[in-house]
């Protein structure tokens, strides 16, 4: 049955390399894996609920990693690694009604992302609860602003080195404004 599962969304990710979402039929997918159509909706309600389940997979995959690695520059680019891998059916996605799935997903990774690594650093003992919250959502918004961007413009820059900059800017108080009193000097 897994094998199934699996077979059903590796024939779509090659059909989304191939061409955009609102191009892919059921029919489609079920032709490639030779299966009939009960068999793809025994697994999967509809398309989106397909994505669903890759995004799900992918995310799982990638938790036992981030927690063996203390750079959170490392942890982002193993989260991004598969739509690097898929890039062609990582846009296809990106660009089509599913984007608000994709981006949900997005949300979800970097939050985890950033959560794993501030338990890793221990950050609770360094800031109070509140504090650790307000830090991590900004972390939060300046990354997920960082990758829809790098998204948006098709992947064509170097996103790790990009989100180095931000980060390094941050943490030196250059996106505070002049005024704010705990910018560093």
């Amino acid at each position: 049955m897994i094998r199934t599962r699996q077979w059903i969304m590796d024939n779509f990710m090659t059909l989304a390399r191939e061409k955009p979402l609102n191009k892919i039929t059921v029919a489609q997918i079920v032709e490639r894996c030779g299966l009939n159509r009960n068999t793809f909706y025994y697994y999967f309600e509809d398309i989106p609920s397909l994505i669903e389940a890759i995004f799900a997979q992918q995310a799982a995959a990638l938790l036992p990693e981030q927690r063996d690695t203390l750079s959170l520059l490392d942890s982002l680019d193993q989260g991004l690694a598969w739509c690097q891998a898929h890039r062609e059916a990582a846009l296809h996605i990106y660009h089509s009604a599913s984007r608000e799935l994709f981006q949900q997903h997005l949300t979800g990774l970097i939050g985890d992302t950033l959560n794993a690594y501030a338990r890793q650093m221990k950050l609770d003992a360094i800031y109070d609860p509140e504090a650790l919250r307000a830090v991590l959502h900004f972390y939060r918004c300046l990354l997920l602003g960082a990758v829809l961007d790098w998204l948006d413009q098709d992947m064509r820059y170097d996103l790790k080195e990009e989100t180095r900059r931000l980060i390094s800017l941050a943490e030196n108080g250059a996106l505070l404004p002049p005024e704010y009193p705990g910018k560093p000097a």
